[in-house]
């Protein structure tokens, strides 16, 4: 498991050990080898020994990594529009599209 710093601080230090602290309470075959960075960038695949890079969050920083499941999957499964066109038991409601600034010639994304 590789988890992602949100920086460099004392209390990101002390937010770190608490994590390892409680990974440690799980029984041995559960508990999974981890690992900290500040990014996708900094992921050592080779050193962990990481052949595949199951994602929670599909972060563009991830392209490049083999990946258990492609980003542009990650996130529509992470989309609410998953929950609306499933025939799961979930309230009544209907995807609309929206457009937003990647709309707009110029801006990013175009």
């Amino acid at each position: 498991m590789v988890m992602f710093h949100a920086g460099d601080s004392e209390a990101q230090r002390v937010y770190d050990n608490e994590t390892e602290k409680a990974m440690s309470l799980l029984p041995q075959g559960q508990k999974p080898k981890f690992t900290f960075c500040l990014g996708p960038e900094d992921i050592l695949v080779r050193e962990n020994d990481i052949d595949l890079v199951p994602c929670k969050l599909a972060s563009d920083g991830l392209e490049g990594y083999d990946l258990t499941v492609p980003l542009d999957v990650s996130r529509y499964i992470s989309a609410k529009e998953v929950l609306a066109v499933s025939d799961l038991p979930t309230p009544e409601c209907d995807p609309i599209k929206v457009g937003g600034h990647s709309d707009i010639p110029g801006k990013r994304g175009k």
